[in-house]
């Protein structure tokens, strides 16, 4: 009699989900239980009596006594979520090649013109067509809750207009939009409102910036919200905090990634819904600690990346269809970064292969030390040969362009710095995907698009985008703020936002010194937002364990600098790495 032989074992595999907080003497008492029970259903009913059903009683008392082994190494539930992932990605495979298999046996079928010309053919047909009918209603029912997770974004209903002689001017985004870290004394949008106050002297001006230090687009929208009254404009740089945001998401699809499987696998709606649940559970059964060096694995794979760009692309698209449909003018900036002196947080490798990254490794030192030594054309081939073995290491791009800077060789400098950034695993600057999806939205939308990385380029020696720009490799300083604000100006004045208002007239202040006393930046504030500057690159520097030195020095100089600055042994352009009294020529588009 076959079932005691399976009702046994089967109770056992159970045990594990009743008894929750099972001991491990519980577990050792388990094979225990299964032999004296065996012996006793031998005794009692004997062994079954054909073969299938003896290897059917093997399989499962053989699966009981595995999954006591899983449970005393505690195992049990990894193992069980792991063979689920097996089954799942077989499952979407085997529908696949099912469904292909019955159309041909099905274009065969019909070529001969009858049902059976093998014997199987009917039954066969028969399952077949059952599969070509249910996969697609799957796919289909999952592709439907796939996208209700990209409803659009709530956003406010109709709004009162602002008086007629007031102009109204919002910003959204995150700390760059903010003013970060100089708010809430000079942003983005302090400049543009300086213009227009110059502008429309007979107005009321007023700046609502609604940015959030460390926002994502999604949240940075969400406070529209917040608005009372309809503005004339809204200001929105977005594209730096993409990343790190639903990062729990981004650990969990590295840490149970099968590769270029799951790639493959990702075609289907159904693998998309259910395997991030199951890499979810699999993620708390697992605490394997990360090894900190200088390349480690992918941070997410390709689908999930793609995944995450294709909801920035919605949002921002929801967002211009809702101020189009409120007569509301949109200028977007593209977000920018620096690139010469702001090294890439983790570049990309194996970790599981240990000879590679040690070779990497030891490159990278060759490299440094003879960077130190200011052996920039050896240094250089060094890393071309390096790329050449391993082209997506991001810090061999970047250390080819610091060679290439001491080259006189801007232009290969550039596109070693863009490779470093796009290829950096941790990165906490805008990718160029993220950038150029954004520019690509705005333009099909119609809206005026600012990109700040060729406005600061224009003033940047080589066009490189150095420390001269930024405070540290990702916010703007004062410098670079104006000449966004000034650039984000002219955008505004061509579009139909201020008609209303009647013609501008001329701004009689425009240069940077002026913009510097007319917002009252003295030392007090740069003070300040070098003491701020000192943490964020303080923490960026937890993103390099391997190498933190640059960005600790940097630390130490704004620390250095606000100090004395505060003790009023310096004025601003002393011996900052800035000056509220410096001419800064304004480029234009045109010139």
């Amino acid at each position: 009699m076959l079932l005691p032989w399976l009702l046994l074992p089967c109770g056992l595999i159970l045990l594990p989900m009743v008894l929750t907080t099972a001991t491990a003497e519980v577990f050792l008492a388990v094979p225990v239980v299964q032999l004296i029970g065996l012996m006793l259903i031998w005794n009692r009913w004997g062994l079954p009596k054909n073969w299938w059903s003896i290897a059917l009683a093997t399989a499962v008392n053989s699966a009981a006594v595995a999954t006591t082994v899983l449970c005393w190494f505690g195992l049990y539930r990894y193992s069980f979520l792991l063979i689920a992932g097996i089954t799942l990605r077989m499952s979407i495979t085997v529908g696949v090649l099912s469904c292909a298999g019955v159309l041909l046996l099905l274009c065969e079928t019909i070529r001969r013109g009858k049902l059976r010309w093998r014997p199987w053919v009917p039954g066969l047909l028969r399952t077949g067509v059952a599969v070509l009918v249910a996969v697609p209603i799957l796919e289909g029912t999952a592709w439907i809750i796939e996208q209700s997770k990209f409803q659009p974004l709530p956003m406010p209903g109709t709004l009162s207009s602002a008086a007629e002689n007031e102009i109204h001017i919002a910003a959204v985004g995150g700390s760059t939009m903010l003013g970060f870290p100089y708010e809430p004394h000079y942003s983005i949008g302090h400049v543009l409102t300086w213009q227009l106050r110059q502008m429309y002297p007979e107005h009321k001006v007023r700046l609502e910036n609604l940015s959030v230090t460390g926002a994502n687009l999604e949240q940075a929208l969400a406070r529209l919200g917040d608005f009372k009254q309809k503005p004339d404009m809204i200001l929105v740089y977005s594209g730096h905090n993409q990343f790190f945001h639903r990062l729990e998401e981004l650990d969990l699809a590295r840490k149970t990634s099968w590769g270029t499987i799951d790639d493959w696998m990702s075609l289907s709606a159904v693998f998309r819904i259910t395997n991030p649940l199951l890499a979810q559970q699999m993620m708390v059964t697992t605490t394997k600690p990360e090894d900190q060096r200088l390349c480690g694995a992918g941070i997410c794979p390709p689908h999930l990346l793609k995944t995450r760009l294709r909801r920035y692309i919605r949002q921002l698209n929801d967002f211009f269809r809702w101020a189009k449909e409120n007569d509301i003018t949109v200028v977007f900036c593209s977000p920018a970064a620096g690139e010469s002196d702001f090294e890439p947080n983790l570049s990309l490798g194996d970790p599981d292969d240990a000879a590679t990254m040690e070779a990497i490794e030891q490159q990278w030192l060759a490299v440094r030390q003879m960077q130190q030594n200011s052996e920039w054309t050896t240094a250089l081939h060094l890393c071309s040969d390096a790329l050449q073995k391993h082209p997506n290491v991001a810090e061999f791009h970047f250390r080819a362009g610091e060679c290439c800077i001491n080259l006189d060789q801007p232009d290969n400098a550039q596109s070693h710095f863009e490779n470093a950034i796009n290829l950096d695993q941790f990165p906490i600057r805008a990718l160029d995907s993220y950038r150029e999806s954004g520019l690509r939205a705005a333009r099909r939308a119609g809206v005026t698009v600012v990109e700040t990385e060729d406005v600061i380029r224009r003033h940047a020696e080589h066009g490189l985008l150095s420390r001269k720009f930024f405070l540290d490799g990702v916010h703007p300083n004062l410098r670079s703020t104006y000449l966004i604000g000034r650039s984000v100006t002219d955008a505004a004045l061509t579009t139909t936002a201020f008609l209303r208002h009647g013609e501008p007239g001329s701004p009689s202040r425009m240069s940077f010194v002026e913009s510097m006393q007319d917002h009252d930046i003295g030392a007090e504030v740069l003070a300040k937002a070098y003491e701020t500057t000192e943490d964020v690159l303080k923490r960026y520097s937890d993103f390099r364990p391997f190498d933190p030195d640059r960005r600790l020095k940097e630390a130490a100089e704004y620390a250095k600098l606000a100090a004395q600055l505060r003790n009023q042994d310096i004025e601003p352009g002393d011996t900052g790495i800035e000056s509220i009294d410096e001419e800064v020529q304004y480029l234009n588009a045109d010139g």
